[in-house]
Formats: C-alpha cells, sequence, structure tokens
C-alpha cells in the first residue's frame, strides 16, 4: 500500500504533465467510466520510471479530479445520471 502512495505522490511532484496528457489521450469526451486498464497501459510506457502496480479506479480519480477536473466532473455527472 505504501508503495502505491509513494507512486501517486510522484506522479504529482514529478510527472503531472505526463500524467495529465494520459487522461486526456485515454479519458476522451463520452467515455463513461475510468478506464483503468487504458489508463494503467499508458502509464507503463512512460520511460522515466518503472512500476509494477497497477493503480486502483480510485487513485485514477484521485489524479482526474487534480490534473483533469472537466473530465472528472463529466464522469461524476454520468455516474450521478445513470
Amino acid at each position: 500500500m505504501l508503495d502505491k502512495e509513494i507512486l501517486v505522490d510522484m506522479l504529482r511532484e514529478k510527472f503531472s504533465e505526463e500524467v495529465t496528457i494520459i487522461i486526456e489521450n485515454c479519458q476522451f469526451s463520452g467515455k463513461n467510466y475510468v478506464d483503468v486498464e487504458g489508463l494503467n497501459s499508458r502509464l507503463k510506457k512512460l520511460k522515466a520510471f518503472s512500476f509494477n502496480n497497477s493503480l486502483s479506479e480510485d487513485d485514477w480519480f484521485e489524479l482526474i479530479y487534480e490534473f483533469a477536473p472537466d473530465v472528472y466532473d463529466e464522469l461524476s455527472y454520468r455516474s450521478i445520471a445513470a
């Protein structure tokens, strides 16, 4: 669990631009769910670091909320409407 917390913190501090691009490319308009598999796959392709763990849906929701609030709002609105 601690490893994931460290990973998420590192993504926030050192890779915010890359994470934002990953979110924008993977969570395109109209996608009404968090594409955890796609997001993790793109994240693992970053050449700057490697890791064995995948992030959970909750981890991605946190990152989406922080780096792409418009995407977060769209996901939240769709889940409430459903």
